[in-house]
Order: structure tokens, then C-alpha cells, then sequence
């Protein structure tokens, strides 16, 4: 085997001790646990709906039409989908990633896979909750956020 490719696999398969595992993955378990109470009961958009139309009316001065009101808190929900899934791509990537530097296409891969199976568990975990609605489109959104939070890494 050529040198390079040994000093690759080395690169590859440094072992991380305990305590470094800990810290770079406690950040993605606990970031999950986030991701999943948002997908609860007290999270539904008839629930975020009141406080947020008078939160934004406040904000601006005046009220909302019901039209006007629903773009907003659908672009503020979808953000909200963008946000918490390019976080968490993130520090899957920084997991993936270990103590070693730069990037790579494997650990921005299982980022956004992983990213993607927590999306669709999130979903599936929705069609249980009466005032929430499952959406592939949403696990799709969420997968590509991931992926959106992969190419800002790769930018570095």
C-alpha cells in the first residue's frame, strides 16, 4: 500500500477517547431532544398562532389580515425547520468530524443522513400528535438544510 494511503487510513481511524466523544456528541443528542419537542402538542401551529399574531401586530402597530398572517407563520415555521436542521447538520458534521480537521465528503454525508432519519422519525412521531400533520416534504426541507449547513462548512 502506497504511503499516502496509509497515512489516509490513519487520518480515518485515529481513535477518540471517551471524554472526547462525549463532548462532541452530547451537543447533537441534546439537539435532537430540542428537535423533538418542537414537534409536540405545545409546539402545533394552533398553538404558536395566538402568541405569535400578537406578538407581530405589537411589533408593526397595526393588525394583520388573516392572509398576511398566515404567509408570515408559514415562513416562520419553515424557518424554524431550516434553522434547527442546518444547527443540527452542523454538529453532526463536528461529530462526524472528531478531532480531525478540514472536510470530508463521508462526514457531510452521514451528517445529512442522519439529519434526514431524525427529520423522518420527527414526522412519523407528528402523525401521532392530533393538532400536528406529518409532511415527506418537511423531512425533505429538513434533510436539506443539513445539506445546506454541509456546504457552509465546506466554504472554510
Amino acid at each position: 500500500m502506497p504511503r499516502y494511503y496509509s497515512q489516509r487510513a490513519r487520518l480515518y481511524s485515529r481513535p477518540v477517547s471517551a471524554r472526547i466523544a462525549i463532548r462532541l456528541w452530547l451537543p447533537p443528542i441534546l439537539w435532537t431532544a430540542v428537535i423533538f419537542a418542537g414537534s409536540s402538542e405545545q409546539f402545533s401551529s394552533g398553538h404558536s398562532e395566538p402568541w405569535l399574531l400578537t406578538m407581530i401586530n405589537s411589533i408593526i402597530g397595526h393588525p394583520l389580515t388573516p392572509a398576511q398572517f398566515g404567509a408570515i407563520h408559514f415562513l416562520i415555521r419553515k424557518g424554524s425547520h431550516l434553522i434547527e436542521y442546518g444547527v443540527f447538520g452542523a454538529l453532526l458534521f463536528r461529530a462526524f468530524r472528531a478531532e480531525r480537521g478540514g472536510w470530508n465528503t463521508r462526514w457531510a454525508m452521514a451528517a445529512v443522513a442522519v439529519a434526514a432519519a431524525v427529520g423522518g422519525l420527527d414526522e412519523w412521531h407528528q402523525v401521532f400528535v392530533p393538532s400536528r400533520t406529518a409532511s415527506v416534504t418537511d423531512v425533505v426541507f429538513d434533510a436539506a438544510s443539513a445539506a445546506l449547513a454541509q456546504m457552509l462548512f465546506f466554504r472554510q
